[in-house]
């Protein structure tokens, strides 16, 4: 919420809206939370690892909370989806 300044002047009340500090909230992670990233991250996606640990903690943590620890963490993924299958035939040569 903002607060209101009022501002008197000619006997005519001003009231200017005050924007408030907004910064943000960076969560501090555990020990624990951080080796559950570390161990989980490479065989599931951000999205699965947040809703465990959500689960696990009871705290909301999103996919982009736990995509920008994992980076910090210079734990880079590739790029794009997993492929399906990869049930594909060769060509047949001559034929």
């Amino acid at each position: 919420m903002s607060t209101l300044q009022i501002v008197k002047s000619a006997n005519i009340h001003y009231v200017i809206p005050q924007k408030e500090n907004k910064m943000a909230n960076y969560k501090k992670w555990t020990d624990a939370e951080l080796n559950f990233i570390n161990e989980n991250i490479r065989e599931h996606s951000d999205e699965q690892v947040a809703s465990q640990l959500s689960k696990i903690t009871g705290s909301n943590i999103t996919c982009d909370m736990v995509r920008r620890q994992r980076r910090q963490m210079g734990i880079m993924k590739k790029r794009g989806r997993k492929p399906k299958n990869q049930n594909i035939q060769p060509l047949l040569s001559g034929e």
